[in-house]
C-alpha cells in the first residue's frame, strides 16, 4: 500500500487552507503579495487572522464600500484611476476606526458612564468619529458614481483627487484625539 495518495490529500488540504487563508487577509484589505504568499505559508499568517471579536458597527458597509468600489475600479475605463493597494489600505484603515468605534460603543452601553463627565466626553467623539465614517462611506459611493461618469468623459483627474480627499480624511481620522 503507497503513502503518495495519502501525501497528495494532505499537501491538497494545506494548499486549501492556505486559499482559505489569502481570500481571509484579501477579505481584511491585505496586499495581493501577502494573500499570494499566504496560500503556501499560511501557518506564518494566523496572527494576521484574528478573531472579529472587536468589529465596530460599520464594518458590513465598508466592506460592501471598497468591494462595490472595487468592482467599478476594475472596468478598462478606470484602470488609471488609483491602485488596489490604494483601496485595500484605505479599508484597512476604515475597518481599525470602525474597530475603535466598536470598543467605545461596548464601553457606551455600560449605564454607568452616562453618569462621567469624560463618559459624555467619549459619547461626543464617538458620535463625531461615526458621522466621519458615515460622510467617507458617502464618498465612497459617491467616487463609484464619478467612476461611471469617467467612463463616459474619459478625465480620471476627479476621481484622482476624490480618492485622495478620502485617504486624507481617513488618515485625518485615525489620528483623531480627544484633546
Amino acid at each position: 500500500m503507497s503513502s503518495t495518495p495519502t501525501v497528495l490529500i494532505l499537501l491538497a488540504i494545506y494548499l486549501l487552507v492556505g486559499l482559505g487563508m489569502a481570500v481571509s487577509l484579501r477579505g481584511r484589505g491585505h496586499p495581493v503579495p501577502t494573500q499570494a504568499s499566504a496560500v503556501v505559508a499560511w501557518p506564518l499568517f494566523l496572527g494576521m487572522v484574528e478573531s472579529r471579536a472587536l468589529v465596530g458597527p460599520f464594518a458590513g458597509r465598508i466592506e460592501a464600500a471598497i468591494d462595490e468600489l472595487t468592482r467599478a475600479l476594475a472596468e478598462p475605463e478606470a484602470a488609471q484611476v488609483t491602485s488596489l493597494s490604494d483601496l485595500s489600505a484605505l479599508k484597512a484603515s476604515l475597518l481599525q476606526i470602525d474597530a475603535r468605534i466598536g470598543v467605545v460603543d461596548r464601553m457606551l452601553a455600560d449605564p454607568s458612564v452616562h453618569n462621567d463627565p469624560l463618559g459624555l466626553r467619549l459619547a461626543e467623539a464617538r458620535a463625531h468619529a461615526a458621522a466621519e465614517v458615515e460622510g467617507v462611506l458617502r464618498g465612497l459611493h459617491q467616487l463609484r458614481l464619478q467612476v461611471g461618469l469617467l467612463a463616459l468623459v474619459g478625465d480620471t483627474l476627479p476621481v484622482r483627487d476624490r480618492v485622495a480627499d478620502l485617504g486624507a480624511r481617513v488618515r485625518a481620522l485615525s489620528e483623531l484625539s480627544l484633546s
